[in-house]
């Protein structure tokens, strides 16, 4: 009984925090009438979350008749979160929040020394402690660290399954960052944390997210709620059989998987001066360059993506019925040359959802945008009334 009251309360808490989350232009009686609450319950919390420092109240200055009422204010800036992409290979990026999704420091760092997931963990420690104390930053409020991974993220055992970056495949880094930095830690796909940084902003209720990156991966919003699975492997693709049947996955051994071919390390191996020992990051760059200004070397292997990224794309589609369908990631870059082969597909596969409006986006590989979807990832985790969370 105790424990449903204090659901309730933290649910009702949450209710009004939405509400004012990105505003400061509410009263209580607003807040009250646009949640359903009472206004002694409206009143309640607001006492409960001025006191942990989570609102404030500010007298309007030009009052309504009667009684002066107050602006409830979300004090957003007063709490943090950690946001951290390993996306890539030898890339390290590293960014410290507020809760409007407001990126305070970032900094994009090349790892390759860093051998393991603990020396990577120990790295990221010393760069949020060192930030903390140049900014003023108060470590104790910070609510959550999210990491993006080019992987599943195992629900039952907190490993990473099939990760194309060899020193995290199969690692419980949640458990090793959380011995680091006792705060609560959310490791997703990249695509996921895509996915609902993209719903968060639009509030489209059915997206899909294709991410091509160090690997394929799909972030799926689905009548409002990202779907996972039992295990967290729902809407895993990247062992989809429509690649090369001859060209063996690194990650599973099975041949085929459409992965093995529209992963950033494979793709890059067209390029003369490719080095696999480099930043893949740095070398994707050039790459990109270097295509552009040889297309006639490349029109085969361009071709060959774009079908691949148009039969995928066709597949998701179908399955999923998406208003708005996000391709986003390294690819995104060769869009454009890209993109006859990707119609061909689509335009063949996918006719009824055209019809109806389906709506295609790309968008350029940003950690912003990552580190957007962590910052709602946490948000919504996040129970103020808790006394166990960060306060």
């Amino acid at each position: 009984m105790i424990n449903d009251v204090i659901d309730l309360k933290n649910k009702n808490a949450k209710l009004v925090m939405d509400l004012i989350r990105f505003r400061g232009d509410l009263t209580k009686k607003d807040i009250a009438e646009q949640t359903g609450l009472s206004i002694t319950t409206v009143s309640t919390i607001c006492a409960d979350l001025k006191g942990l420092g989570i609102i404030s109240e500010q007298r309007l200055s030009n009052p309504r008749v009667g009684r002066i009422p107050s602006c409830i204010s979300f004090q957003y800036a007063s709490f943090y979160v950690i946001g951290i992409d390993l996306q890539i290979s030898n890339v390290l990026g590293l960014a410290i929040s507020n809760l409007h999704n407001e990126v305070l420091v970032s900094e994009t760092i090349d790892s390759t020394q860093m051998q393991s997931a603990q020396s990577t963990a120990d790295f990221a420690k010393q760069w949020v402690d060192r930030q903390c104390r140049t900014h003023g930053f108060d470590a104790a409020k910070v609510v959550g660290i999210g990491i993006s991974v080019p992987a599943i993220f195992d629900r039952t055992d907190g490993c990473l399954i099939s990760c194309p970056i060899q020193r995290f495949n199969g690692v419980n880094l949640r458990q090793i960052f959380t011995e680091r930095f006792r705060v609560p830690i959310y490791v997703d796909n990249a695509s996921n944390f895509k996915a609902i940084s993209i719903h968060t902003v639009s509030k489209v209720s059915d997206i899909v997210c294709l991410d091509i990156s160090q690997g394929a991966g799909v972030g799926i919003i689905c009548n409002d709620a990202l779907l996972r699975g039992k295990n967290g492997y729902g809407a895993e693709i990247a062992h989809v059989p429509i690649g090369n049947a001859k060209l063996r996955c690194p990650s599973c051994g099975a041949y085929g998987c459409v992965e093995a071919e529209l992963q950033l390390e494979h793709i890059l191996q067209h390029y003369p001066y490719y080095d696999a020992r480099k930043n893949a990051d740095a070398q994707w760059k050039n790459f990109v360059e270097y295509v552009r200004n040889n297309l006639s070397e490349f029109h085969v292997l361009l071709d060959r993506i774009g079908y691949l990224l148009g039969s995928l794309t066709s597949i998701l589609v179908n399955l999923f019925d998406p208003s708005l369908f996000l391709i986003t990631g390294y690819i995104a870059d060769l869009f454009p040359q890209l993109e006859p082969a990707f119609n061909d597909q689509v335009q063949k596969r996918c006719s009824l959802s055209l019809a109806k409006g389906l709506t295609f986006q790309v968008e350029q590989y940003h950690s912003k945008s990552i580190y957007e979807g962590i910052c709602d990832t946490i948000y919504d985790n996040w129970s103020p009334l808790d006394r166990s969370s960060p306060q």
